[in-house]
Parts: C-alpha cells; sequence; structure tokens
C-alpha cells in the first residue's frame, strides 16, 4: 500500500495526538478521509483550538463562580475570624451611615470612623455588613466582636455593654404624599406603621403608642415599597438615611416626612458584657479621635449641616454655646441622671485660680472652668467655702462630692483624683534691692512668708 505525504502528515498528527483526546483521532486512518489532507488538517486544528477556547473558558467562569461564591460569603456572613483582627457588625441598608457601594465594599460615615479608630488603636479590623437583626445575633454569638452602632436599652443591658456615644439620631415618620399627609404621631392610631424589626423605635413605639399596629421590617427599602403601595401608612426611620434612599430608588418627590422629632437617642458601640478588656480599648481608641475629625467625616457623608450631629468648636460657640460636647459612656450618662447637682468645696484663698468676690461668692479660674465643665454635661455645681485643712475629712464623711487641689494627695478608699487639669509654677519674690534668689536652698536661714496651710513643693 502506498502512502502519501499528506496521510503520513496525518498518521503523525494522529499518533501526536491520540493520547490526550481519542475523539480528536477518530476518522482519520486513509488517504480518503478528508481529515486527513491539508485542508482537512487546518479543519482539525481549528477544532481544536475551539475545544480548548471552551475548555478555558469553563475553568476560568469556575474560578469566577467561586470568587462570587466567596464574596457573597464575605457580605451575607461573618468574615473569617483571626486572633489579630476585630470583626465590627453594621447595618448594610443604613446609607450614609453604613452600607455597600457598588462594588460590594463597606462604604460610610460609620466605616470611616471605625478605619479611623483602627489606625489610632493600631488593630487590624473587619466589617461584617448584613441585616439589622444579623447585626445583633451576630455579636450575640461570638461572629462579631463589636457592634459598631446600636442603641443602648435595658434588654440589651442584660447581655451588653455599650461604650461612651458615637452619633446621635432622632427619628420622624415619612409617607406617600398620594396617601394624604400625616402631622403627628398621634393622628396614627389603629393605622399601619412600618418599623426595622428589632429596632429600638420598634421597642419605643410598641411601648408608648399600643393604639398603633407596628409592621416589621427587615429592610428600609421594603418600608419604602409598602408605604408606596400604599400597605402601611407611614413608617419611621432616620432623615439622613432616608433622603439618600429615596434619591437612589428615584422616589424624591413621592415622599415627605413630618417636622415631629422623635425618639431623639444616641448610638454606642456594643460588646458582649463581659468583654471588660474590649470595651476598654474601644473607649480608650474612640477618646484618640478628636470631635474635629469626627465632624470632618461627617461633613463627607451628610452634605447638610442642619442634620449634622458633629460640630466643629469655635471660639464663638465656646464664649457663647457649649462647643465640643464631651462623650459620654452610658454608665457616665446614667450617672449624671441621677445626680443633677454635685457640692464641691473649694479653699477660696488662692487668686486667681479661686478667691471671694464682693458679694461673698467665688471667682477666680476654677468657677470659669465649673461653668465650662457645666455647660459640656449638664452637671450644676454647688460651689461652698471650705479650709485647705478640712478637705479630705470632708469627702471622708460624705459632706462634699469633689474639691479642687493642687496640694500632694494620694488616693486611697475614700477619694480618688483624676488627672491634672493644668499645671502651677512656683516663684520667689523678694525685694529688688537683696541678693539674687536661684531656688529653694537659698532661703536656708531666712525668714519666709507663705499662706497658712499652703503645701509646699520639695526643693529638687
Amino acid at each position: 500500500m502506498e502512502v502519501s505525504n499528506e496521510t503520513v502528515d496525518c498518521l503523525d498528527w494522529h499518533r501526536g495526538y491520540r493520547h490526550y483526546d481519542d475523539r480528536l483521532a477518530l476518522g482519520c486512518g486513509g488517504a480518503e478521509n478528508r481529515a486527513c489532507t491539508p485542508r482537512g488538517f487546518n479543519f482539525m486544528k481549528q477544532k481544536l483550538k475551539y475545544f480548548l477556547c471552551v475548555f478555558l473558558l469553563g475553568i476560568a467562569a469556575n474560578i469566577a463562580a467561586d470568587e462570587s461564591a466567596m464574596e457573597q460569603k464575605t457580605l451575607n456572613g461573618p468574615p473569617a475570624r483571626s486572633s489579630d483582627t476585630l470583626v465590627i457588625a453594621l447595618r448594610k441598608d443604613l446609607p450614609p451611615m453604613s452600607f455597600l457601594n457598588v462594588e460590594g465594599q463597606p462604604v460610610g460615615l460609620f466605616v470611616d470612623m471605625w478605619k479611623l479608630w483602627s489606625e489610632k488603636t493600631g488593630h487590624k479590623i473587619n466589617f461584617h455588613i448584613t441585616d439589622w437583626q444579623d447585626t445583633v445575633d451576630s455579636l450575640k454569638k461570638g461572629d462579631a466582636d463589636i457592634h459598631g452602632a446600636i442603641y443602648y436599652s435595658e434588654d440589651r443591658s442584660e447581655w451588653m455593654a455599650v461604650s461612651q456615644p458615637v452619633y446621635e439620631f432622632s427619628l420622624c415618620f415619612f409617607f406617600s404624599k398620594k396617601h394624604g399627609e400625616v402631622l403627628k404621631i398621634n393622628q396614627l392610631d389603629g393605622q399601619k406603621i412600618g418599623a426595622i424589626g428589632g429596632s429600638y423605635q420598634e421597642e419605643k413605639l410598641r411601648k408608648h403608642y399600643p393604639g398603633i399596629e407596628i409592621v416589621p421590617f427587615t429592610a428600609i427599602k421594603d418600608m419604602i415599597n409598602s408605604a408606596r403601595e400604599g400597605e402601611i401608612r407611614a413608617f419611621i426611620s432616620t432623615p439622613a438615611t432616608i433622603t439618600v434612599m429615596l434619591t437612589q430608588l428615584g422616589f424624591t418627590g413621592e415622599f415627605e416626612s413630618n417636622d415631629e422629632k422623635l425618639f431623639a437617642r444616641k448610638l454606642h458601640a456594643g460588646v458582649l458584657k463581659d468583654n471588660h478588656e474590649l470595651l476598654f480599648l474601644v473607649d480608650k481608641g474612640l477618646d484618640l479621635i478628636s470631635n474635629r475629625e469626627l465632624a470632618e467625616i461627617e461633613q463627607r457623608w451628610v452634605p447638610d449641616p442642619d442634620k449634622r450631629y458633629h460640630r466643629t468648636p469655635s471660639y464663638s460657640t465656646l464664649e457663647g454655646g457649649i462647643g465640643e460636647m464631651i462623650r459620654l459612656t452610658a454608665e457616665e450618662e446614667a450617672w449624671l441622671k441621677a445626680h443633677k447637682t454635685v457640692k464641691i468645696s473649694i479653699p477660696a484663698v488662692f487668686p486667681p485660680l479661686m478667691f471671694p468676690d464682693e458679694t461673698k461668692g467665688i471667682q477666680g479660674m476654677v468657677p470659669d472652668y465649673l461653668n465650662l465643665f457645666s455647660k459640656r454635661t449638664g452637671i450644676d455645681f454647688e460651689a461652698v467655702h471650705a479650709q485647705l485643712s478640712e478637705l479630705p475629712e470632708l469627702i471622708q464623711t460624705r459632706r462634699t462630692d469633689m474639691f479642687p487641689t493642687y496640694m500632694n494627695l494620694e488616693p486611697n478608699r475614700f477619694m480618688g483624683l483624676t488627672d491634672s487639669c493644668f499645671t502651677l509654677s512656683w516663684v520667689i519674690v523678694n525685694r529688688m534691692d537683696a541678693p539674687f534668689l536661684r531656688d529653694v536652698k537659698d532661703l536656708a536661714g531666712m525668714k519666709v512668708s507663705m499662706v497658712e496651710n499652703q503645701q509646699f513643693p520639695e526643693a529638687s
């Protein structure tokens, strides 16, 4: 049998590729087969390329599907835990505070705040962005270490401890204009009102307005659509969030809100109740963030100044207003509610710090500090005169709550000390024609006048 060169070439190709895929070698047995001609050979090469392309596209599709599944797991389930990374739970439907952008990444005011907290403390963080109820459940189950923004309540205090405030929300009702205006909450008895299920606002509505039929929702978007269809009369939420969501949905002109502000409450970070170390870390990190930094973050996400919580201080606000508010923990706020008046004993013998005025009151730097502190906390200070020597005894016998001092005292079981407010410099005053005195040691053998009962710093 004579075999042409074309057939030999085809047989060589056949032998070379048979072990890869038997199907590609079928029908390549003789010179008369079209697949064994140069034209047939080119056809087979094209066919091979086609199968290889399909094969590679299949691999790419599987990889993309795996990556998509991994991404979906990150968004819908808690991120993988590691010993050096804290997981922070936040809502995914609370723009501009916390939500997912078009790339599926967590963004918002609260996200930026916690990123800054991470920078300040040096602790790595991951975000668990999910539905409201899942944020609470993930903290309870230990899938998250910190709830990034949550209200304090008596029920939650049984299992959760909260930090100093991180933000404040006030709520109002939103309604579809085509179904009629809503003016006041007392107009809504017997009507269906939407609220996020398990939220603080649902709890308050059920407790204080039992005549309203509360319809719980898992997502704000669902509440908006339900109100639009007339299934509920109105819904309660935060103005900043609803403004953003209505714009995103294209429903801005269809909804209005009433002017009645309800349930103004501060938001805190939440941790499991017994995790004292983590709570201390959270508060310490928040202390490292200035009000100015928080105001700058808020300006990026809340364009309307009237809807902002944080204020950038200025001289005018410090003189005529409250300036920067002091952030307090829930325990501190509870104490202040129970102790509106604090008695402070002042030894008014040391101008310009503290000295009596013409009306036998007390004036000076210390009273001015107290007045400013009162504006920022709401504490009413009751200032009374006292002698330096009797101050520790007044604390021990509970006849006063506090006193300012520049004496060298040590904390004991009756008394604690704050951090220093400011420092004082002591000087020696003598006649200009007297010998120059360099320090306290030069006073040896001299007659020295000083305030009675006044502690004098030891010479170094």
